[in-house]
């Protein structure tokens, strides 16, 4: 986590919302595994924001599957297809 962090200033000092979007991703990524659903969801939603901002299509898919993830894992079946569809 450490150094996602560490990569994440990186991003931000010098404007690459592109990589911004990858490391929240795997900010979600790792608070899912570790059932942290709720940070998992806010860094997922920071992903899917920036990549909607891009027009970054495929990212934004991965994204919202990783939140029907997340999702599936809280037993919220409903906001999991939202996602999914």
């Amino acid at each position: 986590m450490r150094h996602l962090k560490h990569a994440l200033q990186i991003t931000q000092k010098n404007a690459l919302e592109s990589q911004q979007a990858h490391i929240y991703f795997a900010f979600g990524r790792i608070y899912n595994l570790t059932s942290k659903y709720k940070k998992s969801l806010q860094a997922h939603r920071k992903s899917l924001e920036i990549n909607r901002r891009q027009s970054a299509k495929i990212e934004e898919i991965k994204v919202l599957a990783e939140m029907g993830n997340v999702y599936i894992n809280t037993i919220k079946y409903d906001k999991a297809l939202t996602c999914l569809e």
